[in-house]
């Protein structure tokens, strides 16, 4: 329940702000947020964070498949009494699940230096998983000892009360400017079950893809997206006098720039291991298709003729291809706004 709220609520975010990072003016400010980031310039809270997101769910893949906590319910419910050996199976698969859990939460608790504001934000991030892990702890003890009484006593998710509201931990991610980075979810089965022989490419990937939405936070990209937008929207409702406002073709031209180099980030990805390097590819085209857009733009911006504005400012057809497929369904490569 809680995660669906979640993804409900971060939907109507990533819609308002793009799928993207962008500054906000409520909640706590990152430390440096506001600043360009430069090869001397010191990591801001948000760029630690979003980085060490990656950086702990990569470093804790576990083999798909393992769901001991269902498959003890859906014998409870069809009033099945598993052999002694597969209750055993579902203990040590729990064990296994509740020392990843706590492996994760301990790689997220080792960042620090952030003001008090940040450091309350990201403790609510840490803590956003510990209702499924008291949820695994309780039903692993109730298999220790009886089916009899694991039966009759077993726990649901909705029987565990909530460390975190969705709410609390939406706010937690906005004030830090985080959503679209891995840690939206990173608890999520569906981000440490990766198989092995792919996993080489997802680790790969993500962190290009962090990468490019840290980038995106310290350039100021949502801003010049936006004077682009402002334009779209002109042009599109015919309301365009030929008046270019100060600052867009400037914010266009570090749109073209952006895209350049998240098409030649995308592209230096490794696809040999992974599950499908044809819907990555479509990625990485999309991607070089967002240049090409914004320079027709620009382009027809420059021209000033009405007919050939209306042309160039036609809704983008060029997608993404399939992330889900590759494994990177709710990791930071979905945080890019294409």
């Amino acid at each position: 329940m809680k995660r669906a709220l979640v993804a409900t609520a971060l939907a109507s975010t990533l819609v308002l702000t793009g799928g993207c990072l962008t500054k906000n003016d409520d909640g706590p400010a990152p430390t440096g947020a506001g600043e360009t980031g430069g090869t001397d310039a010191e990591p801001t809270f948000t760029e630690r964070a979003a980085s060490l997101c990656t950086e702990t769910i990569n470093a804790n893949y576990l083999t798909p498949g393992l769901y001991p906590g269902i498959e003890a319910l859906q014998a409870i419910v069809q009033d099945q009494r598993p052999e002694p050996e597969q209750v055993q199976k579902w203990v040590t698969e729990l064990t296994i699940l509740i020392e990843h859990h706590e492996a994760v939460k301990a790689g997220l608790a080792n960042l620090a230096d952030g003001s008090a504001a940040e450091q309350e934000a990201w403790a609510v991030v840490v803590s956003s998983g510990d209702a499924d892990l008291t949820l695994m702890e309780q039903r692993k003890q109730l298999l220790e000892s009886d089916w009899d009484d694991a039966a009759g006593n077993y726990p649901t998710r909705d029987s565990v009360e909530e460390s975190v509201t969705a709410d609390e931990f939406v706010d937690a991610l906005v004030a830090l400017q985080l959503h679209g980075t891995d840690c939206v979810a990173p608890y999520s089965s569906a981000l440490w079950q990766v198989p092995e022989e792919n996993a080489p490419f997802v680790r790969a990937a993500t962190e290009a893809c962090t990468a490019v939405l840290l980038r995106r936070l310290a350039n100021g990209y949502q801003a010049d997206t936006s004077a682009s937008l402002d334009v779209f929207v002109a042009v599109r409702e015919d309301d365009w006098d030929g008046t270019v406002p100060d600052g867009t073709e400037e914010a266009l031209e570090r749109l073209i720039a952006e895209w350049e180099q998240t098409a030649t980030d995308l592209a230096g990805v490794e696809t040999s291991a992974a599950l499908d390097p044809d819907q990555w590819q479509a990625t990485v085209t999309a991607a070089q298709s967002r240049v090409d857009v914004h320079r027709t733009r620009l382009d027809a911006l420059r021209g000033g003729d009405a007919e050939t504005m209306r042309t160039a400012w036609l809704p983008s057809s060029g997608q993404p291809g399939d992330l889900a497929v590759n494994g990177l369904r709710e990791r930071s490569c979905a945080g890019i706004a294409f």
